[in-house]
């Protein structure tokens, strides 16, 4: 190749160089400036979302006072004084680290500022009877009667405790052993304030039925995961508890 030939080559080579590099160069800058224009409008986007929330979650958080004061007053409207009450359940366990449920069914009876019994008729026989702050219990099993501890069932005496101010139309009582953390249509969520609690529960909510007359289900949320959802039907309110409901063993087992 003559010399001027090779001399150009050189020279439209080097100069395709430049170009190709000119040409990268501009294409980055650009890709740049779109991924720049992009995450731009991607943080404004979170950014309003993120206000947003905040503004509706001020919002909610402003306007809780009232919505408590109107939960509160509906639901004094509507109780009725009751002094007994009689239901059957649907008890459900929910174990989060088998990722398992346990169901049981029976019936609850409670006298109000008395007693309590949760009579569990399947999967197996068992009684629990809370009074005078003691728990006592029977399984069918064994058929023996046994005295434990409250903090054995801390469930069973938040229930205890809800249900008997619920029945008492007396909201004061609940609020001192649990705070309110969220209040819905027909339901309120309660935080506990005390230890006894505290140790065990995390959040308990409870669900009543549109006229405010009765307690539909309760869910009670424990500190390990595990929840526990309680769902009652053919309640029946002011009438006499049968005696042998207190009993343990039931009449049905004593020789």
């Amino acid at each position: 190749m003559p010399v001027g030939s090779m001399t150009r080559h050189r020279l439209w080579t080097a100069g395709g160089i430049l170009l190709a590099l000119g040409w990268l160069l501009a294409a980055n800058a650009q890709n740049a400036n779109e991924q720049n224009a992009a995450t731009t409008a991607a943080n404004a986007q979170n950014t309003n979302a993120q206000n947003a929330a905040t503004t509706a979650a001020n919002a909610q958080n402003a306007n809780a006072p009232d919505r408590l004061a109107a939960f509160k007053s509906r639901l004094r409207d509507h109780l009725i004084p009751v002094q007994t009450l009689r239901a059957d359940f649907v008890q459900t366990r929910t174990l989060a680290a088998l990722d398992f449920e346990l169901t049981f069914s029976g019936q609850i009876a409670m006298e109000k500022n008395r007693r309590l019994a949760w009579i569990v008729h399947a999967p197996m026989a068992y009684v629990c009877l809370l009074h005078d702050r003691q728990l006592t219990q029977w399984d069918g099993d064994s058929n023996q009667v046994l005295t434990i501890s409250q903090r054995s069932m801390p469930w069973l005496q938040a229930l205890h405790d809800t249900l008997g101010s619920w029945l008492a139309a007396d909201l004061e009582a609940i609020t001192r052993d649990f705070s309110v953390a969220e209040v819905a249509e027909t339901a309120i969520t309660l935080t506990p304030r005390t230890p006894f609690f505290s140790d065990f529960i995390t959040t308990l909510t409870i669900a009543f039925t549109p006229d405010f007359q009765l307690a539909e289900s309760i869910l009670i949320t424990e500190v390990n995961g595990d929840h526990m959802r309680i769902q009652f039907k053919n309640s029946v309110l002011n009438q006499p508890i049968p005696e042998d409901t207190w009993q343990v063993p039931p009449k049905s087992k004593q020789p």
